[in-house]
């Protein structure tokens, strides 16, 4: 399939960085993957500093799945090196199970054109990569990707019986609304910059420190 370069979001203000990464998302071998990616962390640099944030921590919790890529020979999950050859299954895993111990995403409920309600994962995937591991980078978004147009197919019969294809542009909408936006990208700059006051031995203490910095 040919890319269309006008079906990729014009961005002209920082607040708008996050429609980069929904492209991505959605067209994760995007020949201009590497120039898109890195504006979107330029872009987002900019907006962290123009909103002088008091340092919270990037996204955490039983909703965020958090990923360290720094070569093609492992990733960190949460804190566990894990082979990406692994990886597709722990994000489809994490998508679509329901955990009633809390470990996993919670749900939320949203209602279809017609009205019916259906839980939604709240599943998020924030990726912490060095600015050299874009190849590394792209891989992992694409498995994201594969594994939320899996979870829309899922969602897809679950709520109206029909495939994808088979949706008409309403129904298609409305999932679409739903299963994308899903992805947080930074630089390990950034996120060691953004590492709560307080925080930073415990940090610099842990395995994937000593993994980032190899």
């Amino acid at each position: 399939q040919i890319e269309d370069i006008n079906s990729i979001p014009i961005v002209s203000t920082p607040d708008e960085s996050y429609k980069l990464l929904i492209y991505l998302e959605k067209n994760p071998e995007s020949k201009y993957f590497d120039s898109l990616i890195q504006r979107y962390v330029e872009l987002d640099s900019i907006l962290w500093e123009s909103r002088k944030y008091p340092q919270p921590s990037p996204l955490s919790g039983r909703n965020n799945m958090r990923v360290f890529v720094n070569s093609d020979s492992g990733i960190f999950v949460e804190g566990n090196q894990l082979p990406i050859s692994l990886f597709s299954d722990t994000v489809q895993k994490f998508l679509v199970s329901i955990d009633k111990k809390g470990k996993l995403p919670e749900h939320r409920l949203e209602e279809d054109i017609n009205g019916n309600k259906h839980f939604v994962s709240k599943a998020r995937f924030e990726i912490i990569t060095k600015k050299e591991n874009l190849n590394e980078l792209q891989s992992i978004i694409k498995i994201i990707s594969e594994s939320i147009l899996s979870y829309r197919s899922i969602l897809s019969r679950d709520w109206y019986g029909k495939s994808p294809s088979e949706l008409n542009n309403l129904e298609l909408d409305n999932l679409n609304t739903l299963v994308w936006n899903r992805t947080r990208v930074y630089t390990y700059e950034q996120f060691l910059d953004r590492i709560p006051v307080g925080s930073e031995d415990s940090y610099k203490s842990s395995i994937v420190y000593e993994f980032m910095n190899e």
